[in-house]
């Protein structure tokens, strides 16, 4: 994922090169994610591409990334609605960021938890995971399947107090080394999207 060199038989996957040609990184992910929560309604999480053209705007974006940034739109536009949530939008771009996988696995946490709270529950985790799966399939890697995020959904919150909720900043080492985001890693996902 992003910057992240092959070691142990890893092929070089697509979604790193794009992290090496991109110019957005945290700041520029951060403004974004402001302006989207300022557009919103409290408690709707959807923009339109006439807000996703404003965030870009006021966080000075790129040419060359605007344009990855609405077909990354489009992509998550699933159903035709012209709207997506924007949440899932930014963790899916997390991994275009530079950093270390960990590093952009906690990156992706943070950028669909709006209000802060340090937490994640067990569906959001699947969006969050799905998101940043999808995006490097789109970039042409393969992906793993919707089974096996959800088994890594599953083997995170076992170990979680409640099994509601976990503090992603806690977990995020789990995540990484869970067997399907291995999988993932390697680029040896039995999947192809978009």
């Amino acid at each position: 994922m992003g910057n992240a060199t092959s070691t142990k038989g890893e092929k070089q996957l697509y979604i790193a090169a794009m992290a090496n040609v991109t110019q957005i990184e945290r700041k520029e992910m951060g403004m974004i994610r402001k302006s989207f929560g300022d557009a919103c309604v409290t408690g709707a999480y959807m923009i339109n591409r006439d807000q996703l053209a404003d965030a870009m705007t006021a966080a000075n974006i790129m040419p060359q990334d605007v344009e990855i940034l609405e077909r990354m739109f489009t992509m998550f536009d699933k159903m035709g609605a012209a709207a997506i949530d924007y949440r899932e939008f930014l963790a899916g771009l997390a991994p275009l960021v530079r950093g270390d996988v960990k590093a952009r696995v906690l990156f992706g946490c943070e950028m669909f938890d709006v209000n802060d709270a340090g937490t994640i529950k067990k569906h959001e985790l699947a969006l969050i995971v799905n998101a940043m799966n999808n995006v490097a399939s789109w970039f042409g890697d393969p992906a793993v399947t919707p089974e096996e995020v959800d088994a890594l959904c599953e083997n995170v919150f076992l170990e979680s107090k409640d099994g509601v909720v976990v503090n992603y900043g806690e977990v995020v080492h789990q995540i990484v080394e869970d067997p399907a985001f291995r999988t993932f890693l390697a680029g040896q996902g039995s999947v192809h999207y978009g």
